[in-house]
């Protein structure tokens, strides 16, 4: 209500009253004020940080934030500012991102960074923030939560996985080794038998006059074919494709038996022998080199 006194002649001869409904803009106020206090409520009884922050102070802080940062509400408010408790590394990206919020740029983000607390400690943050107003002006308004554990978990859970991953590592490793020392071993065992069990069983076969003699060394003869069968497909590549007779002849080169010694033994000429021995460079890729023949045979059979 507005009055204006009406006067002449310096007397009072009347007065003029204006009178304005205003009920709407106490309703307006009152709702204003009800709404300002259903969010001061919730954001008091919050389970994570709240803030707002205009021209680089916090205009105002919930008591979850202050905890997380370990200062008191007092020190915060309209005191302190965010480059007051970020990680200085991690500054420039809050300071950036902060930027484009009050120039309208980018209109709500999230991240994460590194917060300094009041102990001095480091903790780690995640931050959810948009833009609003605030007494007409812009303002950064935005909730905080403490990481720091999930973190934590995250690089436990990451050397978990690296020690697996080394662990995983070996045991392939390993079972690779495992493996090259079974076609070694398997290797071996055929060469062996092949070089010094069959030649002297062939020999012996053509000594036997008797049938019943000769019938249980062919049968023997048989049984170590059969021993051997699972492992001729490995032989032959390890073997270089060397014939059956290759092979007794290279085990005994192997062993130091000269071509005179050799062909005794298997009842051959010299100039088989010595065919054979060429196949056996050949195939060993040293024909024409001045490499002995024993001594790779040595290194790999």
């Amino acid at each position: 209500m507005k009055t204006t006194l009406l006067q002449k002649d310096g007397l009072i001869v009347g007065a003029q009253i204006a009178i304005t409904d205003i009920s709407a803009r106490r309703r307006a106020e009152e709702a204003l004020r009800e709404s300002e206090g259903k969010f001061r409520d919730m954001a008091e009884k919050a389970v994570v940080g709240i803030y707002l922050i205009q021209d680089d102070i916090f205009k105002y802080v919930n008591a979850k934030f202050a905890e997380i940062l370990g200062y008191p509400l007092d020190a915060l408010i309209n005191k302190t500012g965010p480059r007051n408790v970020i990680a200085p590394e991690d500054w420039p990206l809050v300071e950036e991102n902060i930027r484009k919020r009050i120039s309208g740029e980018v209109e709500s983000c999230n991240y994460g960074f590194k917060i300094c607390t009041g102990d001095r400690s480091i903790r780690h943050a995640e931050v959810y923030s948009s833009r609003t107003m605030f007494q007409g002006r812009p303002a950064v308004i935005g909730t905080l939560l403490d990481i720091t554990g999930r973190k934590k978990r995250e690089k436990e859970l990451a050397l978990k996985n690296r020690r697996l991953e080394d662990l995983n590592t070996t045991l392939k490793v390993l079972l690779e080794q495992r493996m090259e020392d079974k076609k070694e071993i398997e290797a071996t065992l055929l060469t062996n038998i092949r070089g010094l069990v069959m030649p002297p069983l062939e020999m012996l076969k053509a000594c036997m006059t008797d049938p019943r003699s000769s019938g249980c060394l062919d049968l023997l003869e048989a049984n170590l074919q059969d021993v051997l069968s699972p492992f001729l497909a490995n032989m032959k590549e390890r073997c270089l494709n060397l014939t059956s007779k290759e092979i007794q002849i290279a085990q005994m080169v192997k062993q130091g038996k000269t071509t005179k010694e050799i062909a005794q033994m298997l009842s051959l000429s010299h100039k088989t022998i010595d065919y054979h021995r060429a196949k056996i460079r050949k195939k060993m890729n040293i024909k024409n080199k001045d490499v002995s023949l024993s001594s790779c045979l040595s290194s790999y059979l």
